[in-house]
């Protein structure tokens, strides 16, 4: 896959910069050499670089999942008059506490609960509180394990996060600081890093804005990067495959993504590629699926 999109990415910028004739000078070779090797930078670059859209899904998706246990907390909040100690389902324990500043407090104490809706086991253990005004959630030293029963060793460990909420005239804002691990069989696999981290989704027009900083560590992966969506040409999710984005532009370091339906131009400062979206995807995931290296992040 490397070699394929080093390919890709050499041909669009070799017709770009002109591949030469025997006539030309010897400063001009040099010249196209120079522009060629700095083309194979960015070929590793954006071979290297997170699949947007994917990372983005997977953000989305624990956002969305905690916004429900942020309501559902807020609704125990209305009823909580005092400090109360609860048995969850299954086993284990839960104490709920309103703080006099009007904020939240819930510790679960390897407490398992019985979801009504799937059917599955969950196992929390840990401290989550939120603001008086129920905008802003914290995570310290959570573990979730979304089906203990028949997977007990596989979850998610939120050593410290804080989110924030907001919604105005249709688009939602959420903010992200801090680090979660994703483990499997008590092993850490990943390890993910937000630093003020904003995810604004826009429900008129189904598009999306991220940008702040982002770190992953899996295996023979590691990555850490910026990112600024433009603010006059947000994201736009495929309306046939939502892995993939049909229009937008995004910048993650020094590299600028524009998303045209099934292609990708990429810009690293006056070089230009244009890609097909499903070659990124395909190289990200490779990439991400290496077990197998000489360095081994976690």
């Amino acid at each position: 896959m490397t070699k394929k999109i080093v390919v890709s990415l050499v041909l669009p910028c070799m017709v770009l910069i002109g591949c030469g004739s025997d006539d030309k000078s010897s400063s001009e070779s040099k010249s196209e050499t120079k522009s060629v090797d700095e083309v194979l930078k960015l070929s590793d670059v954006v071979y290297s670089a997170p699949q947007e859209i994917d990372f983005q899904n997977k953000t989305r998706m624990r956002l969305k999942k905690h916004k429900k246990m942020r309501n559902k907390l807020l609704k125990i909040r209305s009823l909580q008059q005092k400090a109360e100690t609860s048995s969850c389902d299954i086993s284990g324990t839960v104490d709920v506490e309103m703080l006099t500043d009007g904020s939240l407090v819930v510790l679960y104490h390897e407490c398992i609960n019985r979801n009504t809706k799937t059917g599955l086991s969950e196992y929390y253990d840990g401290k989550i509180q939120t603001n008086s005004k129920g905008n802003q959630i914290s995570f310290y030293n959570l573990t979730e394990r979304p089906d203990y029963e028949n997977y007990p060793k596989m979850g998610t460990y939120y050593k410290d996060i804080k989110m924030s909420y907001s919604s105005v005239e249709g688009i939602e804002d959420i903010k992200i600081n801090g680090q979660l691990d994703v483990y499997e069989q008590d092993s850490v696999v990943e390890r993910m890093n937000y630093s003020d981290f904003t995810i604004k989704s826009n429900s008129m027009n189904k598009s999306y804005y991220m940008a702040g900083d982002f770190a992953d560590k899996m295996r023979c992966h590691s990555e850490e990067h910026k990112y600024q969506t433009k603010n006059n040409d947000w994201l736009i999710e495929d309306s046939t495959d939502s892995k993939k984005i049909s229009s937008g532009t995004l910048h993650v370091d020094e590299l600028q993504y524009v998303y045209q339906q099934e292609n990708v131009e990429v810009t690293k400062k006056n070089q230009h590629g244009t890609f097909p979206q499903q070659e990124l995807i395909d190289g990200h995931n490779e990439n991400k699926a290496q077990t197998e290296c000489s360095v081994s992040y976690l």
